[in-house]
């Protein structure tokens, strides 16, 4: 829907609301959660979802051009159509495969963050302060994210963003009490962002037209669709020895899986 020069742009843009939100609700959901009860949070939450449902009402459509019938590809056909394609592209091989580390061992943090704010001992209340934080580290980048590729490159900003998500759940891990531990998760929603964004963008330039959405969907397959699985594997290491601990060995995991891509 936009000119392939605003894709960038737009692509920062699309991931920046999700920050926004994520200051706004963390401040929300933390204030409720210490003030009423977990069940009343998500009634709440619910009622919330009548907002985006509404603006789906306002989105105007041209009339669809007509597809290309294809016979046979079944319900992953067009997603091992990506996977071959990728396979024969070595760079977009390696963007697409570097998205499956974030995807298990990095935002799988997400989960930890409930665990970790009681482990550091600041309850609900405290919880919302770790969700803000993450958020404001995703604004930042976001603000400044299309300047930053423009003069580094894109790619740059791919490993930027794994090293960096690395360093902040490492660091999140290790360091002691609960103001430093809020103060270098704004790190990690940074990075993340950063890297999501900028391996988007590089995704669909490197595509072709025919494969874009396809490649897309692999790409979100890999990094938001392994989060179950992760949540599941991260939080039987955090069982062992706690979620900070465990944070940090998914920022050494997605330091080696930096260098090796």
């Amino acid at each position: 829907l936009v000119p392939p020069s605003a894709v960038s742009s737009a692509t920062v843009l699309n991931f920046l609301h999700m920050n926004v939100a994520r200051i706004i609700g963390g401040l929300l959901s933390g204030l409720i959660l210490a003030t009423t009860t977990t069940a009343l949070a998500f009634f709440i939450a619910a009622i919330l979802f009548a907002v985006p449902i509404a603006m789906l009402f306002l989105v105007r459509t041209r009339a669809a051009q007509p597809r290309e019938e294809r016979r046979g590809a079944g319900f992953l056909g067009p997603l091992l159509e990506a996977i071959r394609y990728a396979r024969t592209h070595p760079t977009l091989g390696v963007l697409i495969a570097l998205a499956i580390a974030p995807g298990v061992i990095g935002i799988s943090y997400v989960f930890m963050l409930p665990v970790a704010a009681e482990e550091l001992g600041i309850g609900a209340a405290g919880l919302g302060a770790l969700t803000v934080a993450v958020g404001i580290g995703g604004l930042v980048a976001g603000v400044s994210l299309e300047t930053i590729q423009r003069r580094i490159g894109h790619g740059r900003a791919v490993f930027g963003g794994v090293f960096g998500a690395a360093i902040g759940l490492a660091a999140f891990g290790l360091v002691p009490g609960a103001p430093l531990a809020i103060a270098v998760l704004p790190i990690v929603g940074a990075s993340f962002l950063t890297f999501a964004a900028a391996t988007l963008t590089l995704t669909q330039a490197i595509s072709p037209a025919r494969l874009r959405g396809r490649m897309v969907s692999l790409f979100a397959t890999l990094y938001w669709g392994m989060m179950p699985i992760g949540a599941v594997i991260v939080g039987l290491v955090a069982e062992q020895i706690g979620a900070r601990p465990a944070l940090t060995l998914c920022g050494i995991g997605l330091a080696v899986a930096g260098a090796m891509a």
